[in-house]
């Protein structure tokens, strides 16, 4: 003759059929209704989704006024799950007291479906756990993804109770400060110059090819060369206007070698009313006195156009 507890997890059992829970699968072991074993999937849009756990659920005989002893199979990398034992660290599970006869199978499994996308980082039971999502989000990350896959390769024979082995994950050791810090080593120009005409795929002309650096004193002399422009900054200009009279000196002197038209500042067109000849002054001659210029080039004129 079976007690109370047979009857009501019999009892429960039927509504767990007619609710249809998402992600929540369970069933007594064989005949009996003490010993059962749960499914549970990760819910949509968390760091589980997709993950399949298997937990096994054991019933004293003073249920339901005592809570039941839970534990997961696949013990999953969980700031609030043993990682030795499997047991989730649930209030109302590790503490007689907080236990209400109220509380149901259904309910107990929503809650742990629930504590596995979020997880209590205040007195976790899995340290390693907890100080990996504090400090490294990317590494915890990774570790669910693993036991999500790790998950999928677990078979339990039907009929028999659960004896599966628990998975477990080793942390990667711990990388010091000075391991994190991206080592950069300075090198200069030359040897950066050296090692990359050595190794490129693709080779510059001779014409390119000037080994400035094989002369030892080239970056001495490029140096003092530089300083000396950095001080005096203006000289550039004056060897400008220089080059460039130079230039319009040598194309007044060869007028064959290009034709242009030479305009002439002052006196414009439209302050005179008749057109002037642009050739040369002409020196006048008159016997018995100096020769001198036309009226249009006399000193007066020419101050006035200047």
């Amino acid at each position: 003759m079976h007690g109370r507890a047979y009857w009501l997890l019999e009892r429960e059992y039927l509504q767990l059929k007619d609710s249809s829970l998402f992600g929540i699968t369970v069933a007594p072991v064989g005949d009996d209704m003490l010993m059962w074993r749960a499914e549970i999937q990760g819910l949509k849009d968390s760091l589980w989704e997709g993950a399949f756990l298997q937990l096994s659920i054991k019933f004293p005989e003073e249920y339901n006024q005592v809570p039941p002893n839970v534990t997961f199979n696949t013990i999953p990398f969980h700031p609030n799950v043993d990682m030795h034992s499997g047991r989730p660290c649930i209030d109302f599970l590790d503490n007689s007291e907080e236990w209400d006869e109220r509380y149901s199978l259904s309910s107990i499994l929503l809650a742990i479906q629930a504590l596995l996308s979020n997880p209590v980082l205040e007195n976790a039971v899995n340290v390693e756990a907890a100080e990996m999502m504090r400090k490294n989000m990317s590494s915890y990350r990774q570790m669910v993804m693993d036991c999500v896959r790790a998950s999928h390769n677990l078979e339990v024979t039907e009929g028999k109770e659960v004896s599966v082995p628990s998975i477990e994950f080793f942390l990667p050791p711990e990388a010091t400060a000075e391991d994190q810090i991206r080592k950069i080593k300075r090198i200069s120009f030359e040897d950066y110059y050296r090692t990359w005409s050595g190794i490129a795929t693709s080779r510059a002309a001779l014409c390119f090819g000037i080994p400035l650096f094989e002369e030892p004193h080239f970056i001495g002399k490029y140096q003092s060369w530089k300083q000396s422009n950095l001080k005096a900054p203006g000289l550039w200009n004056d060897k400008f206007a220089s080059l460039l009279s130079e230039i319009t000196r040598k194309h007044l002197m060869f007028p064959a070698a290009k034709k242009t038209q030479v305009h002439v500042a002052c006196p414009t067109p439209g302050k005179i009313s008749n057109p002037v000849s642009h050739s040369p002054p002409r020196l006048q001659a008159s016997k018995g006195q100096g020769s001198h210029l036309s009226p249009l080039y006399s000193p007066r004129n020419l101050v006035r156009c200047f």
